[in-house]
């Protein structure tokens, strides 16, 4: 069997820089099909959408909203999309369970690094969230409506970004909309949407990957 760290030195040796780095990327990308490492990634767990495998990690380093998703994009994923009740949940559990982040019943601070962000966002229009990824299918929100979300609550500052809460009280698993101020850690997700029209190499549909043209492994 040939190694894989074999073929790389073989490609940079004979086809350049360019194609080690699509090489890099491809690695990358098949290694999150079946949930194996990722360098700077913490593997959080498989949930099954429409019959296809979604494969979820949490970065180990924080970062402004707008870096965390240009890096989940670079990976050949995006910024987690919870259309569900459940997949919210599961997250959720994985989340903390990789965190133990957990503060005392009603307590929590929202400025913790453990609080990830998610790809929903109001950043291009305000008041109108959107998914980062294009994603539509769902009218599936999970506001925490006890303080109530989202509310700009930063005076003079418009919290574009959210943030799945990680606190062990009725907050668990709510969203909160947040400034782009903190670093915090971030949920990608790979996996198919049926929600993308496919516009050249920037959408996708069902079976595809966003900005890749490998198809969905295992999918005819």
């Amino acid at each position: 069997m040939i190694m894989v760290s074999s073929v790389l030195n073989l490609v940079k040796r004979h086809l350049g820089k360019a194609a080690l780095a699509s090489c890099l990327l491809f690695s990358t990308f098949a290694n999150a099909q079946t949930g194996n490492p990722i360098g700077g990634y913490t593997y959080l767990g498989t949930y099954t959408i429409e019959g296809q495998p979604h494969y979820y990690y949490l970065s180990n380093a924080g970062a402004f909203w707008p870096i965390a998703n240009a890096n989940a994009t670079a990976l050949g994923g995006y910024l987690a999309t919870l259309t569900s009740q459940e997949e919210n949940d599961k997250v959720t559990t994985w989340v903390v369970g990789k965190t133990g982040y957990a503060p005392y019943a009603n307590s929590g601070d929202y400025q913790n690094i453990n609080i990830p962000w998610i790809g929903y966002t109001d950043a291009a229009k305000e008041g109108t969230w959107v998914w980062a990824n294009g994603e539509n299918c769902s009218n599936f929100v999970n506001w925490d409506l006890e303080t109530p979300e989202p509310n700009n609550f930063e005076s003079g500052v418009t919290e574009n970004y959210g943030t799945l809460l990680t606190f062990n009280t009725t907050k668990l698993g709510k969203w909160n909309d947040w400034f782009n101020d903190w670093q915090n850690r971030y949920i990608v997700e790979f996996g198919p949407s049926p929600c993308i029209p496919r516009v050249g190499n920037q959408g996708c549909t069902l079976g595809y990957w966003k900005n890749h043209e490998n198809k969905w492994q295992g999918y005819t």
